[in-house]
């Protein structure tokens, strides 16, 4: 198979740089015989808006991989989500669903570092611990080729969508996702999905105790101010937070 031209990197068949892959990584490459190309980086410019503006790589043609986890009871389910890099998943109802569990989050750095034997930021589907659902959006399956992590931030793997469904434990999901903004955009919340969700049912909540204005000033955008209470004994003071919006990286 030739090297396709994407962007503006030198890509070379990944089963020959086995320097540019984490281990569990090359690992999965040579045992799987799944065909891929890889190339180097800046490890600084690994996250996908970044990278997308640096290397000329169009959003659509970039995946982003992210580490979930599921709860139903004492049992955790441990997942990766696959969606292009020009939208966002629907974590919270479509993934959550499928792996039926009832509560779901992004899973923690640590977790998500230490079971994988990869690094942040460079985490992808292929070398993934075993047992771990891969689900992969449509979109992705249906791509010619698409960018993907390399298990470390100082390269990035080029793969035809077609291989990544067909990867160990990998499902094909029908939109899994909606429409979101262009990987360029900043993302608005990292935290955990559960921390989101309840930001977002306090959304344009007057929080009307003093010390409760506080908790504003961790939310992006929130404002507070000051005005009468109605009462002759009080003040009043108010935090406005808008409702965030989750942006997969």
């Amino acid at each position: 198979m030739s090297a396709p031209q994407l962007g503006t990197l030198d890509w070379q068949l990944a089963a020959h740089h086995a320097e540019l892959l984490a281990r569990p990584v090359a690992t999965a490459v040579t045992a799987t015989g799944v065909e891929c190309f890889v190339a180097a980086i800046d490890p600084s410019l690994a996250d996908t808006a970044a990278f997308c503006a640096a290397y000329e790589v169009p959003a659509e043609n970039s995946a982003n991989c992210v580490v979930v986890a599921g709860r139903r009871g004492e049992a955790t389910t441990m997942a990766a989500c696959l969606v292009l890099a020009s939208d966002r998943a629907d974590v919270n109802r479509t993934v959550r669903k499928h792996l039926d569990v009832r509560k779901i989050s992004f899973a923690p750095m640590e977790d998500a570092v230490s079971q994988t034997q990869m690094e942040y930021g460079g985490i992808t589907p292929v070398g993934l611990p075993a047992g771990w659902p891969i689900l992969v959006d449509v979109a992705v399956a249906a791509s010619a080729w698409v960018v993907i992590g390399s298990g470390i931030r100082g390269s990035k793997i080029l793969i035809p969508g077609a291989a990544i469904a067909t990867l160990p434990r990998a499902e094909t999901l029908p939109r899994t996702l909606r429409p979101g903004p262009p990987a360029s955009a900043p993302p608005e919340a990292s935290r955990p999905l559960g921390s989101v969700t309840n930001a977002a049912q306090r959304a344009h909540t007057a929080l009307r105790m003093p010390e409760n204005a506080q908790l504003a000033h961790g939310f992006p955008g929130a404002e507070v101010r000051s005005g009468n209470s109605g009462h002759h004994r009080s003040k009043l003071t108010i935090a406005t937070i808008p409702t965030p919006t989750i942006t997969m990286r």
